[in-house]
């Protein structure tokens, strides 16, 4: 038996390092390969904001941030769509749309449905007729205001600003509906 030698050298360990390269070469190939940019559509929102009105504060010390704008701004509209939230049936329903209503100078239309679905596809057929009897010969888009509770799901309102936009209508505004 032959006996190591105290106080020998200590055994190196080797560290292969071009294996690591290698594979850190393929990971970031992988992730450039099968990398997909954000379309141009994806998170924007064609709305049509109120025009420039007067400026509440004249100058840089009468700004008040923590004051609300008092003032309602009127958006000429052809009509407006109303959403009501569910409240108080459990955490996982509060803010999903219980009704949609359809307010116009014919007065309000509530409409029918027992699921969501149903009623988006209401929505759907009402903005469709508003269009064909609205039909502009210059293709310029007619505009329709949403009003939606304060505890609404932001997701909710996008699904009905998306059935607007799908129809050819333009999403003036959204505001809280009057109490």
């Amino acid at each position: 038996m032959s006996r190591k030698p105290r106080g020998g050298e200590a055994a190196e360990v080797a560290l292969p390092v071009t294996p690591m390269l290698d594979m850190t070469f393929q990971l970031m190939f992988f992730f450039i390969a099968t990398y997909k940019p954000i379309t141009a559509l994806e998170g924007q929102m064609e709305m049509a904001l109120p025009s420039k009105s007067d400026i509440a504060a004249k100058t840089q010390a009468e700004v008040a941030p923590k004051e609300s704008n008092k003032e309602e701004i009127d958006v000429p509209s052809v009509f407006t769509v109303i959403l009501r939230s569910q409240r108080g049936q459990g955490p996982e329903l509060n803010g999903l749309i219980s009704s949609i209503s359809v307010r116009d100078n014919a007065g309000t239309d509530a409409l029918q449905g027992d699921t969501i679905n149903e009623k988006f596809n209401a929505l759907r057929a009402k903005l469709k007729g508003v269009q064909d009897v609205k039909l502009d010969k210059n293709k310029v888009k007619e505009t329709v205001r949403v009003e939606a509770d304060g505890n609404m799901r932001w997701s909710e309102v996008v699904r009905v600003m998306d059935i607007c936009t799908e129809v050819g209508f333009q999403v003036s505004f959204i505001a809280p509906p009057p109490e």
